[in-house]
């Protein structure tokens, strides 16, 4: 139970309440019973995050694919979690949206003390965000290691046609 409340998961399309984005964002604050102050200061701290911070009061309905992702990531931050899942966090979006997610994620792993674990089919998004990776394919886990390991030496001709290099 208590890992469950240490660990969130952003879906590859964003799953966001009918409601408000303050609402959408303090969801997880009011089901552990934080106080209003308290989701007021960490709502507003987490949609400044992502960098709307004036979007509060506004309704989720009409928002591009790039400003529901920042929702439901200040959605998932505003709690503190130990562990991020993330699936395909940037998919659907335009390069200069996913660029900024990116940057965002990048934030996240460098000022708080956040787990990543992320699935991409995005190669270059791995090397770049990365400082594990796992190949995964057919359920199997075929190879892990740093970028640079698995992208100078895969271990397979299943992984090396997976990352499209004749390396072996």
């Amino acid at each position: 139970d208590v890992l469950r409340k240490n660990m969130v998961m952003i879906f590859q399309k964003p799953a966001l309440f009918n409601a408000s984005i303050f609402d959408n964002v303090a969801y997880g604050l009011k089901i552990r019973g934080a106080t209003k102050k308290e989701m007021h200061t960490k709502v507003n701290n987490a949609l400044e995050m992502v960098d709307l911070p004036n979007y509060g009061s506004l309704s989720v309905e009409g928002l591009s694919d790039g400003e529901a992702k920042r929702i439901s990531i200040a959605q998932a931050t505003v709690i503190d979690p130990k562990l991020l899942l993330l699936d395909e966090p940037t998919s659907s979006l335009d390069p200069i949206s996913a660029k900024n997610i990116e940057t965002l994620f990048s934030t996240i792993m460098t000022e708080t003390e956040t787990t990543i674990v992320m699935t991409t089919h995005d190669m270059a998004q791995g090397q770049r965000l990365a400082h594990q990776m796992g190949v995964l394919i057919g359920g199997s886990l075929l190879q892990k290691g740093t970028s640079n390991e698995i992208f100078s030496m895969p271990n397979s001709e299943p992984v090396a046609k997976f990352l499209e290099t004749d390396n072996m």
